[in-house]
């Protein structure tokens, strides 16, 4: 079964002579769609982030490779090739509102080699080009506020890996502590060890402290206020070693505590946040999903939210 996403990729190549593409171009055409048509669909589009070649989709990557085993696209050396298969015509089109910025992208840029692209891209969101090519103070801008010396924390529900990557890149987070209790995930990327990878390929550091996550059986029979009491007395304190180090690490560089609830009010890491950020004597950071930015933690306590249900 197809997704939304999958189906602008196949409409893209549909529209090129031979159906093919070559593959930064068509990895370059989506971020176009996204940034320059603000192209948004049901299923959610794909995010990016800079990358050794420009912006970048893990998860644009792992979802051609599904089309190319229903046999919907192959790969030729650098290009992406259509398959020609009478299941493309049994799918009931896109609407106008889709295939309209899909037009428009191409007619702006189909032509173009891969250079120019770039250099369109470059001046246009020079972010997502800065790992190529140099940027001016002057465009990096959305890191001026960036890295301050502070505990963070990263909630991945309803974030995709390559949203997640752009906004570690964005706060120049040098280490990612994973406090899940089980580090697994059927989000894609997410899992411990793809998430290690990731971020170790864009150099951030990555650790799992398994002591420092929830236990499942401490939940049993308790309110919001009650659970955070338990964590800190049944769990921080017999974790101090572990806490001690995770201070040292937030201390030392910028570093996300990472969890599952986008809320942090809802996971354990805020109660963790605050108690290194009285060992180390550093505000709070959040992240936040909707707005795609880090905000500051309030100054009142989360056990007022203690009736609102709770998961790892």
């Amino acid at each position: 079964m197809l997704n939304e996403r999958q189906k602008v990729v196949l409409s893209i190549l549909e529209r090129t002579p031979e159906r093919r593409a070559p593959y930064l171009h068509l990895v370059d055409w989506l971020f176009l769609l996204r940034e320059e048509e603000h192209l948004r669909l049901s299923d959610s589009f794909y995010d990016f982030f800079p990358y050794k070649l420009g912006p970048f989709s893990f998860l644009l990557r792992k979802e051609l490779g599904d089309l190319e085993k229903m046999a919907l696209i192959r790969f030729e050396k650098q290009d992406v090739v259509g398959e020609e298969t009478e299941d493309l015509y049994s799918w009931p089109p896109l609407p106008p509102d889709i295939t309209g910025p899909i037009h428009r992208v191409l007619k702006r840029h189909g032509r173009k080699p891969q250079e120019e692209i770039l250099d369109h891209i470059s001046v246009r969101f020079p972010w997502y080009a800065s790992r190529l090519r140099p940027v001016t103070a002057l465009q990096m801008d959305r890191l001026q506020d960036a890295a301050r010396p502070s505990v963070y924390t990263f909630g991945y529900e309803g974030v995709s890996i390559d949203a997640a990557l752009d906004s570690f890149l964005g706060n120049q987070l040098a280490n990612v502590i994973d406090v899940r209790r089980s580090p697994f995930s059927p989000v894609y990327g997410f899992a411990a060890g793809e998430l290690k990878l990731r971020c170790e390929d864009l150099g951030i550091r990555y650790v799992h402290f398994p002591e420092l996550g929830l236990p499942p059986l401490l939940r049993r029979g308790k309110d919001r206020s009650a659970l955070w009491q338990a964590y800190e007395s049944e769990v921080l304190s017999q974790a101090h070693r572990t806490v001690t180090k995770a201070a040292v690490i937030c201390s030392s560089a910028p570093t996300a505590l990472f969890c599952y609830e986008k809320d942090p009010a809802k996971c354990h890491r805020s109660v963790l946040a605050r108690h290194i950020s009285r060992l180390v004597e550093m505000p709070v950071y959040h992240y936040s999903a909707a707005e795609r930015e880090w905000w500051s933690e309030p100054k009142s306590p989360l056990a007022d939210l203690s009736d609102m249900t709770i998961r790892e």
